[in-house]
């Protein structure tokens, strides 16, 4: 079982560098699709209209796993005004405290999102724009990258508790 676990996150790992690795191709896309945008508005004052839809949709798509990704590097903001000020064994406890909340809170968001996604996609909504994107495609970015950040957090509180009982021992 433990070799199973392991490898389920060495495969979860590859997907989320994956991930990430397509989020920085789509930068560059967004980038170029907002220069196309501004060219063809100045030059023909006629612009492309799909251009600013597919790049408000794509930079959805790229803010929750890219979340994750932060979270594991600890690039995150941090807010830690008096966190700083607690001893480690403190600092510690803290940080195992708010990585259990917001695991909790990642896969609450991860539930309710495949509910509300499911939904979308029974009662075939679509997107009030000029694309028409069904909103279930867009739904379900939602409970895919809370579901990565919560995972990020369930391997911190892995993290935080060990670190913890090793003081103890200590």
């Amino acid at each position: 079982m433990h070799n199973f676990i392991k490898l389920l996150l060495r495969a979860y790992d590859k997907i989320l560098a994956g991930l990430v690795a397509v989020i920085s191709s789509l930068s560059i896309i967004i980038l170029l699709l907002i220069t196309l945008q501004v060219f063809t508005r100045y030059l023909t004052n006629r612009p492309i209209l799909w251009t600013t839809e597919t790049s408000i949709i794509l930079m959805l798509g790229m803010g929750l796993p890219g979340a994750a990704w932060l979270l594991r590097n600890d690039e995150h903001v941090q807010i830690d005004v008096v966190v700083n000020y607690l001893g480690t064994k403190k600092r510690t406890f803290v940080n195992l405290v708010t990585s259990v909340l917001g695991g909790i809170t990642c896969l609450f968001i991860t539930v309710a999102g495949l509910w509300v996604t499911h939904d979308q996609y029974i009662r075939g909504v679509r997107t009030v724009s000029d694309l028409q994107v069904p909103k279930y495609l867009l739904l379900t970015l939602i409970p895919l990258g809370t579901f990565f950040l919560a995972i990020e957090f369930m391997r911190k509180v892995k993290h935080y508790y060990c670190k913890l009982k090793e003081m103890k021992g200590n």
